[in-house]
């Protein structure tokens, strides 16, 4: 045996053996170190993530700038996105279903804003059309202009709100709309009943 192998094996039989508590704590150290590891690329993942949404929504705002300009440019008299809410009442099968119908964005789509568990969620599909070529060419035009259109409704119509109060500021817009369409209207009134007057005999005799 070289003097080296000697010296080391003496090392270690002098040296004293870790107890299972100093163990456990070297464990649940090592644990802790690969955890805050983990935690710190996470937090670094996430940042990341978070600043790419900003991006995006910078790159979407951008877009939707570029649109509204172009349609100002166009018409100049015409309100950008202003979206008509028709709310819809329903019922079925002794069910009652609701939702709005949204009118302004695409005339080629259907826009409709649901209720999803209390959140309000945007559909959006192609019209029917009778011919197949027809329906074809609306689909592709619908799919193209999908997200834009979604996009707008959200900002436009349900900017953070629940359905419920998607559906009251439709309701509002309903009642506005008929108040306006039959303000200059003079309302139907009812002819007024002519007392019917009750002669007695007596006052007839006399």
């Amino acid at each position: 045996m070289s003097k080296k192998n000697a010296t080391t094996k003496n090392v270690a039989a002098v040296a004293p053996k870790k107890s299972e508590k100093e163990l456990a704590a070297e464990k649940r150290k090592a644990i802790a170190d690969a955890l805050a590891l983990i935690q710190k690329e996470a937090n670094n993942d996430i940042m990341l993530v978070a600043g790419q949404a900003g991006h995006l929504l910078s790159e979407l705002d951008a877009t939707l700038a570029k649109i509204a300009t172009d349609v100002a440019e166009t018409d100049k008299e015409s309100e950008l996105w202003k979206l008509e809410l028709h709310p819809v009442t329903i019922i079925k099968d002794k069910k009652t279903f609701k939702w709005v119908e949204v009118s302004g964005l695409d005339r080629n789509a259907r826009v409709q804003i649901v209720d999803n568990n209390g959140k309000a969620e945007v559909l959006v599909s192609p019209t029917n059309c009778k011919s197949m070529e027809q329906q074809a060419y609306i689909n592709a035009l619908v799919e193209a202009g999908k997200d834009l259109t979604k996009a707008v409704a959200l900002r436009k119509a349900v900017a953070g709100k629940t359905f419920r109060q998607v559906f009251a500021v439709a309701q509002a817009q309903d009642k506005a709309r008929m108040e306006k369409k039959y303000s200059k209207i003079i309302p139907p009134m009812a002819e007024a009943k002519q007392e019917a007057k009750l002669i007695k005999k007596a006052d007839k005799v006399a």
